[in-house]
């Protein structure tokens, strides 16, 4: 369902912050932008220049102003326990931890907005087989290796095993499928891009040098046959 619509939460893996009558909010853990977070323009921008090497995550589409911030440490004040060896804070926290040298500013990871649900959806869709749970592991949610879309979504389902390890591998081979596909598509298109470019060259040339031309030109198309 993802694929046509809400595109950012196809193959994605959340983190559950709370759950309960009043609805559900997470945060996608494999949305990685291109940004870094001391690029964010706000009220709190003095404070995000002290993190000049964190990547912005896309955390979810709720809350345009919405920062949540993730850590593995649990002796940092104020944080509060997601599960054991993930914790989550704010921006005003993650900051005074550095300013006061308690903590380093790699000890965080940084998510704008989070996914919400209204009271019942979240389990609806859970039954509906939207989504996938399991619980949360500290080596997998802020493990540095796993920050892409497919890499994460991939090695948890692997984790999970029988059925899940099953879908992994057939999704798995279906995008073996298309990035050959895509690779070559690519090939077809520069190679006629460049056989154009010699025909039209060859136009200017004398005939017997454009003979020559036109034939090493189809040369190079042929291979494409392979």
């Amino acid at each position: 369902m993802f694929r046509e619509r809400q595109t950012y939460f196809y193959q994605a893996v959340i983190l559950l912050l709370d759950h309960g009558p009043d609805g559900s909010y997470g945060i996608i853990l494999n949305r990685p932008t291109q940004y870094k977070v001391s690029q964010i323009k706000s009220t709190v921008h003095e404070l995000l220049s002290l993190f000049p090497d964190n990547r912005l995550y896309m955390g979810g589409d709720c809350g345009d102003t919405a920062m949540v911030v993730l850590t593995h440490r649990s002796d940092i004040d104020g944080v509060t326990k997601v599960t054991e060896g993930i914790y989550h804070h704010n921006v005003h926290g993650a900051s005074a931890a550095v300013m006061t040298g308690q903590a380093d500013p790699s000890d965080f990871r940084f998510f704008a907005q989070y996914a919400g649900w209204a009271p019942g959806q979240l389990e609806e869709e859970c039954k509906a087989g939207v989504w996938f749970c399991t619980a949360a592991s500290p080596s997998l949610t802020l493990n540095p290796e796993l920050t892409s879309g497919r890499a994460m979504w991939h090695a948890i389902l692997q984790v999970m095993g029988g059925d899940h390890a099953r879908v992994s591998d057939i999704i798995r081979e279906v995008e073996r499928r298309d990035l050959k596909a895509a690779a070559a598509a690519r090939l077809r298109q520069s190679t006629t891009t460049a056989g154009s470019a010699v025909l039209a060259a060859g136009q200017d040339m004398e005939p017997e040098l454009a003979e020559q031309q036109h034939g090493s030109s189809n040369h190079g198309l042929a291979a494409d046959e392979f």
